[in-house]
């Protein structure tokens, strides 16, 4: 509209002429946001089903069953089966692979301990073994004069201790 006169001109560049124009700053930034890493205990990854659902591991020994050490460090001990995870195809077997645990103390007048438990094993290291014969074989499947399927050792013929048979002796395992 109106186009600034020469007076006008000379009165602005003689009001900035001891000054020196710059770019404005930018604004501060916000600090950067802090990553914090989470450092996980390691889980072996478990080998699962389409469905997600875990892989079962087929496990030829059960729980009160009496089972002899073929491998490892503890090679020709007898004992029973305590627990059976079908999920890792890993067994505990009372007093074989024992491994030391050492305990912080929880309270203030309790005191440390160190204690020796069974690790788990594989499944493939144990045999089913035979007391009254004195001889470790593999299992078989058969069906008895009830019409029932029973588990038998292959070498004697000798018939596996049912289900109520087992349980006594896991109790019978624990309470010693």
């Amino acid at each position: 509209k109106h186009a600034p006169t020469r007076a006008a001109m000379a009165a602005l560049s003689s009001a900035f002429s001891g000054m020196s124009l710059k770019a404005r700053a930018a604004p501060a930034a916000a600090p950067k946001a802090r990553t914090v890493q989470v450092v996980m205990k390691y889980r072996a990854p478990q080998p699962v089903k389409p469905n997600s659902k875990p892989v079962i591991v087929p496990v030829h020994v059960r729980e009160g069953d009496t089972v002899k050490v073929i491998s490892g460090k503890d090679k020709g001990t007898v004992s029973t089966v305590l627990d059976v995870n079908r999920k890792t195809g890993k067994v505990v077997v009372k007093g074989v692979n024992l491994k030391t645990k050492h305990v912080k103390p929880r309270t203030e007048g309790e005191t440390g301990q160190i204690q020796r438990i069974e690790a788990p094993m594989n499944h493939s290291k144990l045999m089913h073994y035979s007391k009254e014969k004195k001889v470790a074989s593999r299992v078989g499947l058969r069906i008895n004069a009830a019409g029932k399927r029973e588990r038998y050792l292959k070498k004697t013929g000798e018939a596996l201790a049912d289900y109520s048979t087992r349980k006594a002796a896991l109790e019978e395992a624990a309470s010693e």
